[in-house]
């Protein structure tokens, strides 16, 4: 039987990126462009491959979003790398564990490590944003031996997510005509979601925010979401178990061996660069890169600078 040369390169670029992997090891299958299931202890996990090139592995956000709004936004990556986007446990097609208390950044972390297992490869590189950029800081603790190289994108730290900040954000902002909808529905609505219609609305009520000019970028992200709906049972369960079980990341900061890119916006008031400040001095040899003026979304506010900056990083 003929293989065809795309496919030929396609393996060929995996086997070159994981040079501690044998070629024999990894399941080719199961990285062929597309989209796939695979049963992981008691969760089903779908992941999209889609690209050219070296792995690049992206996390969902955790919260309860599909990968969709990434698909659409990472398509420039693709042309230099086979971006592997995952969606943990509850988020998008993937299901949820049986017992709903384990749904926090450890139990992700594991979802992308059985995952790497299963695929055959010794280390990976991980990508995350927000959320994700969480779940990709928690895989860099808890597997550092498994990590190449970790992407932070305006991640959230557990631990340090310097609510003070935040605050100050939305204290300089409440009269601002572009945020104070947004912020009047931050303070006003802490209940928990009960359908994903609800839960996808309060996020669309406060997204202004996370914009140093909503009515330049929001329609941007709107198209790369498409109609990707928040899903009120993984979000519920993820501030819960969060909850009841605290994750103290920034004390973990020296079992990092992988090299990491941070990358922040200057006027995020969710994920403040102050956070980003700290964490960069804790991990030696970490990259940190702020974007000054721009929100919680880089690559919508500076596409130009932000996909080279991750082109270069993974290519180093």
């Amino acid at each position: 039987m003929k293989i065809k040369l795309p496919l030929v390169s396609f393996l060929l670029g995996v086997g070159a990126l994981f040079s501690s992997s044998t070629f024999a090891q990894i399941n080719h299958a199961a990285l062929l462009p597309g989209s796939h299931k695979v049963q992981l202890g008691d969760v089903r996990i779908h992941y999209v491959v889609s690209g050219h090139g070296p792995l690049l592995f992206h996390t969902a956000v955790g919260w309860g979003l599909s990968t969709v709004t990434y698909q659409n936004a990472f398509k420039p990556l693709e042309k230099r790398f086979t971006v592997v986007y995952v969606e943990v446990r509850g988020n998008g097609e993937s299901s949820l564990p049986s017992d709903l208390a384990h749904m926090d950044q450890s139990d992700f972390a594991g979802d992308i490590d059985r995952l790497r297992a299963y695929l055959g490869l010794d280390k990976i590189s991980l990508m995350g944003h927000s959320g994700g950029g969480a779940i990709t800081l928690e895989y860099a603790e808890d597997y550092p031996t498994h990590l190449e190289k970790g992407i932070l994108i305006d991640p959230a730290v557990f631990g340090d997510r310097d609510e003070k900040q935040t605050e100050a954000y939305m204290d300089l902002w409440k009269d601002d005509p572009k945020y104070k909808d947004a912020i009047e529905s931050v303070r006003r609505d802490n209940s928990d979601p009960k359908t994903d219609a609800e839960a996808t609305k309060q996020l669309e009520s406060i997204i202004s925010l996370y914009f140093s000019d909503p009515a330049k970028y929001l329609p941007i992200l709107t198209k790369q979401m498409g109609a990707s709906q928040v899903s009120a049972v993984t979000e519920n369960a993820y501030w819960a178990a969060i909850a009841r079980t605290p994750h103290d990341q920034e004390k973990r900061y020296n079992a990092i061996h992988g090299k990491l890119l941070i990358i922040n916006g200057t006027v995020d008031w969710i994920c403040p660069y102050a956070v980003v400040e700290r964490l960069h001095e804790g991990v030696p040899g970490s990259e940190l890169k702020l974007y000054a003026n721009v929100g919680h979304f880089p690559w919508i506010e500076e596409p130009g600078r932000f996909f080279q900056e991750v082109t270069d990083f993974l290519s180093e």
